[in-house]
């Protein structure tokens, strides 16, 4: 179901979610635990505004589920690879390269520090993100009258295995998944 216009609810909630991170970007002082009052602000600040980045991912999924009807794959793999991978990667580099911590690393220790964003903590959304973006193409396969029952099924699926497994083998003392 293609729609020609843009979602207005969309690009509002896009731009609430744009503030929501900046409140979380200058709440650093939810990190180091205090018994002052500023705390206490602190926690309900980083609680009202958690969602933002699990909606920008469902924005995400939201904008492109549908890329079939304007380009084909490789275009959108195209498009996903100048605005986010290269963008990622060569900002991942230019902090490695003017941080003093890493002149010395090897070739092998930038790819993992890049890999697991251990250059830029904050990057840490852009793994999920390719993630999603990997899975879009295969999400996007399934007839659009099919796709609530699919997604229905997918999501209990992930619970099942994401969230019910693990607490239930925890609570009986049983390993699972090495967790």
């Amino acid at each position: 179901m293609l729609q020609e216009n843009r979602i207005d609810f969309i690009d509002y909630l896009n731009i609430f979610c744009c503030v929501a991170v900046i409140a979380l970007h200058c709440n650093g002082c939810f990190w180091k635990f205090s018994y002052q009052p500023y705390w206490k602000t602190s926690v309900i600040i980083e609680c009202l505004f958690y969602f933002a980045v699990p909606c920008f991912f469902m924005i995400t999924g939201a904008t492109l589920l549908d890329y079939r009807y304007k380009y084909d794959t490789k275009t959108y793999f195209v498009k996903r690879l100048k605005k986010v991978v290269i963008p990622f990667l060569f900002w991942s580099l230019v902090w490695i390269l003017a941080s003093k911590g890493y002149r010395n690393s090897s070739f092998l220790q930038i790819v993992e520090s890049i890999i697991n964003t251990k250059a830029l903590h904050v990057y840490w959304f852009f793994i999920p993100l390719f993630s999603i973006y990997l899975a879009i193409p295969v999400l996007s396969l399934i007839e659009i009258s099919s796709r609530k029952k699919a997604y229905l099924y997918l999501i209990g699926i992930s619970g099942v295995f994401v969230s019910t497994l693990p607490k239930l083998s925890s609570l009986m003392h049983i390993k699972y998944n090495g967790a």
